[in-house]
């Protein structure tokens, strides 16, 4: 007979003959187990029943068959073997290969590369995150509103103060297109750096700082204070650096910054929007 390779397995599931051979690299010996005249009853009586032959060795293996060893793993020897211990015929021993190794290595593979595959998803997502503010100015930059006081109804006190602030804001841009100085500067004025607009939603805020950009004919940034509020570290102060370094850039400009108690409240107040 051939050689048993020791990658491989033999096998024949008879109840007169040999049932399985394998080696075993621990002990460096070759196992079989073969039929007791117990199991051969037993197993005449289960099929008897109508069961099926297949589930016979699972239930009565561990009790009815006997395990031996050798050190060799020749087809020729194993049968002498059986012969000389068990006094049971080899008559045919049909090689079954095992599974390469790296099959069974799949499973412990697969989990690293989906844990991996996920580790570097969350940096790239990351990433793509911290880089996203770059990309912004289109999204939060409008350079002509196209809103006017006119298009404003009721706040006429908001409106009258506001005036003022437009006015000023139109002579800074005239001046620095003649490189002169405006009236506020040779006066060593400054024009106010920021208001604050108070009041439930939909009551106009918004739309009033459009209205002061359009009738100053200035770009108008706007941006949502929960923008700067991440869970991301460093993702909110830059998404502020960036915000003022485009500011400065367009300047003379305005900044509108919604819901601006989303940053400026005071610690331990809870969650929940503002207006």
């Amino acid at each position: 007979m051939d050689k048993i390779d020791k990658d491989g397995m033999v096998t024949e599931v008879t109840p007169d003959k040999i049932d399985t051979v394998y080696y075993d690299p621990d002990s460096d010996y070759w196992r079989y187990t073969v039929w007791t005249e117990e199991s051969r009853a037993k197993y005449e009586k289960w099929i008897a029943d109508g069961k099926s032959p297949a589930d016979f060795k699972y239930n009565y293996r561990k009790e009815d068959w006997r395990v031996f060893e050798m050190p060799d793993y020749t087809s020729d020897m194993l049968q002498a073997h059986i012969e000389k211990y068990d006094g049971l015929a080899c008559r045919e021993v049909v090689k079954k290969s095992f599974q390469p190794f790296y099959i069974s290595l799949l499973p412990a593979i697969g989990s690293a590369l989906l844990t991996f595959g996920l580790m570097f998803g969350f940096m790239g997502f990351y990433a793509k995150k911290m880089q996203r503010m770059g990309g912004i100015e289109q999204d939060i930059l409008v350079k002509d509103t196209g809103v006017r006081f006119s298009d404003v109804i009721g706040h006429d006190e908001v409106i009258q103060n506001l005036q003022l602030i437009v006015k000023l804001m139109q002579e800074s841009r005239k001046a620095q297109s003649h490189n002169s100085s405006s009236a506020m500067e040779r006066f060593n004025a400054t024009i106010p750096r920021g208001m604050l607009f108070s009041g439930e939603a939909g009551t106009g805020k918004t739309l009033l700082a459009k209205a002061v950009a359009g009738e100053a004919g200035v770009p108008f940034f706007y941006m949502n204070a929960s923008g700067f509020v991440e869970m991301y570290v460093g993702v909110g102060a830059k998404r502020v650096r960036e915000l003022f370094r485009m500011a400065r850039k367009n300047a003379p400009c305005i900044i509108f910054i919604d819901e601006i108690d989303a940053v400026g409240r005071q610690r331990g107040t809870g969650l929940g929007g503002g207006h």
